[in-house]
C-alpha cells in the first residue's frame, strides 16, 4: 500500500502538503493515514466529501479501513459524509450523503444546493 501524495511529485501544490510517509512504520498491518478530499465545519457540525471515480456510492462498498473510519465518524451525530461519483474537479455524475443529513442527487447543481442547505441547517 502506498501513500497518495507520493504519486504527485511534479505537482507544486502537492509539494506543500504534509507527508504521511514518516509515519508508515507506526501502524501494523499496513495501515495508512486517512485522506479526506474535502471537509468543512460549521457550528460544531462537519460536512465531508469523498470522491470516487469507480461508482462506489454506498458505505458498504468502501474499502474496509475507510468504511470503519466513516462509520465511526457518522455515529457522532455531528458528521455528514457525501460520496461523489465523478471526475474532479467538478464533473459530478451522482452523489449520496450519509449521517446527520441524508440525501442523493445526480449533478453538481444538486450537490451545491445540498451543501448550501446543510450550511444553513447547522447554523450558517
Amino acid at each position: 500500500m502506498s501513500n497518495i501524495r507520493t504519486s504527485h511529485e511534479d505537482c507544486e501544490y502537492c509539494k506543500k502538503l504534509w507527508s504521511a510517509e514518516p509515519f508508515n512504520h507506526c501502524y501494523r498491518r499496513g495501515g495508512r493515514e486517512t485522506d479526506i478530499d474535502l471537509s468543512v465545519e460549521n457550528g460544531g457540525h462537519f460536512l465531508h466529501t469523498e470522491g470516487k471515480s469507480d461508482g462506489r456510492l454506498r458505505l458498504e462498498d468502501l474499502k474496509r479501513g475507510q468504511r470503519l473510519y466513516w462509520e465511526a465518524r457518522l455515529r457522532t451525530g455531528l458528521d455528514t459524509l457525501v460520496i461523489v461519483n465523478g471526475t474532479p474537479p467538478t464533473d459530478v455524475a451522482e452523489w449520496r450523503s450519509y449521517g446527520e443529513f441524508e440525501d442523493a442527487g445526480y449533478d453538481l447543481v444538486s450537490l451545491i444546493v445540498f451543501k448550501r442547505n446543510w450550511f444553513q441547517a447547522v447554523g450558517g
